[in-house]
Formats: C-alpha cells, structure tokens, sequence
C-alpha cells in the first residue's frame, strides 16, 4: 500500500489521515494518498454539512453515473 495503510474495515491507520475514503471507477478501487483521503473527505463532509437537517456523520455513501 502507499503512504496510507488501511485496516480491512477501510480506515486509515498510519500518518494521521481524519478520513478514510474509497473511491470506484467502474469497479476498479484507486489508490489513494493521504492528502486526497482528507481533501476529497473534508470536501465532501464540509458541504453536507451545510444542508439543512444533516448533523455530522460518520459514514458517507455517493454514487455517480452517467446518464
């Protein structure tokens, strides 16, 4: 694994990461830096934290398609 070593239940262990991130293109899991793990997760969280009736989370699912 790179720098981010991820247990099996998907958490990030190593370096300090504040969020454990998965991200499928077309099945395939890619690899990810700690970096992206907090930028991609604070982004996320950060603008659904926002919307009315959303408290803080512990676990986020998005799914994207083309239509």
């Amino acid at each position: 694994m790179n720098e981010c070593e991820k247990d099996g239940a998907g958490d990030v262990v190593e370096r300090g990461a504040r969020y454990a991130v998965t991200v499928r293109v077309d099945g395939q899991e890619l690899t990810l830096k700690r970096f992206l793990h907090d930028m991609i997760g604070g982004s996320i969280t950060g603008l659904l934290s926002e919307l009315r009736g959303v408290d803080a989370a512990d676990s986020v699912v998005i799914e994207v398609r083309q239509v």
